[in-house]
């Protein structure tokens, strides 16, 4: 299996923070296709929003956030939900 973590990538160019999402994306999908043709199937981080892609590519491993990043997720649409409620109650 091969990961592509870009943030080591950049480092490893000497160029840390200096390569745009765009770059990051294209370097990303020439390494998954790469794998891909040589029989090797990598594990792809993304967003639920990009999976479709990968899925067409061919790619069957996925991260998709840690749980750390799911419960955060989930708390502040939780704690927006109350916010909007108690904001409410102060208007009215």
């Amino acid at each position: 299996m091969v990961v592509f973590g870009g943030n080591d990538y950049a480092m490893s160019v000497e160029k840390p923070r200096e390569l745009s999402d765009t770059e990051m994306s294209e370097i990303g999908d020439h390494i998954y296709e790469t794998a891909l043709n040589k029989g090797i199937q990598p594990r792809v981080e993304t967003g639920l929003e990009h999976a479709e892609k990968y899925l067409e590519m061919g790619v069957k491993h996925f991260s998709i956030g840690t749980d750390l990043w799911m419960i955060y997720e989930w708390l502040q649409d939780r704690v927006g939900k109350v916010r909007n409620v108690i904001e409410g109650d102060k208007r009215g």
